[in-house]
């Protein structure tokens, strides 16, 4: 109803704030799970609002608040905590990075029905390209018209992945990035470029990556 809301994760707790008035912040929330975290993701499709932590010995999953009425329910059957969640809202999709149980891929939810999503697949990317001792770990991941734009952490790799049929997932290029550790990347609204963030150490410059004018499934 043209209402704006901040979603806010603390060590201890999730907190929701009206901020349709910005002057005058209204809190209508406030979530402890019992478990102390500094790594909160959120992230919304229609009437839920998803929730994951990083940090042991947290096991709620995927937790749901429903923007309703403000329930809570987790789902900690596939994983029971990860570091970050991504929606692509064109194909109601949730795709989770950096669990504890497929730390070197993705693991896909459908979304169609936001407040029950329903587990689609495992993605191990160690083993799509035959490197099954390969630390793939998934640190984020960006996903725009089916393509999963995986970052993955200290390998200095990302991974450019067709996502559409997840029974024949194709890894459409793979590029190296510069020295550090792979954090996260996005692409423009046409995909030409793509950007990439490095973590660590401090100072790194944004790698800029281009669709290939000779392969246009490549970047470079």
């Amino acid at each position: 109803n043209g209402q704006k809301f901040a979603v806010v994760g603390t060590r201890q707790l999730t907190l929701i704030y009206n901020v349709t008035d910005c002057g005058n912040p209204v809190q209508v929330f406030q979530h402890n799970d019992s478990f102390s975290s500094v790594w909160r993701d959120y992230k919304t499709y229609g009437n839920a609002i998803y929730a994951t932590a990083d940090q042991s010995p947290y096991t709620q999953g995927l937790q749901i608040i429903n923007m309703d009425n403000y329930t809570v329910t987790n789902i900690s059957t596939h994983f029971e905590r990860a570091h970050n969640i991504f929606v692509d809202t064109a194909h109601a999709r949730l795709y989770v990075a950096g669990s504890n149980t497929v730390s070197r891929g993705l693991i896909v939810y459908d979304i169609s029905n936001p407040l029950t999503p329903v587990h689609l697949s495992n993605i191990q990317i160690n083993l799509l390209v035959n490197a099954p001792n390969l630390n793939t770990y998934v640190h984020d991941v960006y996903v725009r018209n089916n393509i999963a734009y995986t970052s993955n952490g200290s390998i200095k790799k990302m991974y450019q992945l067709d996502v559409s049929n997840l029974n024949n997932i194709q890894i459409m290029a793979t590029y190296n990035g510069a020295e550090g550790y792979n954090h996260s990347g996005w692409t423009t609204e046409d995909g030409v470029y793509v950007y990439e963030a490095l973590e660590v150490p401090k100072g790194l410059p944004i790698n800029i990556y281009r669709r290939s004018q000779t392969n246009q499934n490549m970047l470079e």
